[in-house]
């Protein structure tokens, strides 16, 4: 083997189309609903802090627990990265 890149090997290197079945794919008894998401700073300068925030809301009949997933994408990165990066998650029982 001489091509040791990932491009092409592994989830985080596929082209445009997106996954079959994405990271976190699952099945619930229930359903929720996401809102009001905010970011600061909307630009987001080198070696600065972002702040996320988002309303989550429980929209079905059982009480359950989600993983809220944060996902970055790097614009115009000047080395392969991936499409998108996973940098944040937390598990809220609702």
């Amino acid at each position: 083997m001489e091509d040791y890149t990932m491009v092409g090997r592994t989830y985080r290197y596929y082209g445009q189309e997106a996954p079959l079945y994405p990271f976190g794919y699952g099945l619930s008894y229930t359903t929720f609903c996401y809102r009001d998401l905010v970011l600061s700073p909307s630009v987001l300068p080198i070696c600065a802090n972002l702040s996320v925030s988002v309303v989550l809301e429980n929209t079905g009949l059982r009480d359950s627990e989600e993983v809220v997933q944060l996902y970055l994408r790097w614009e115009q990165a000047s080395v392969p990265v991936p499409r998108w990066q996973l940098v944040a998650f937390r598990r809220v029982a609702m």
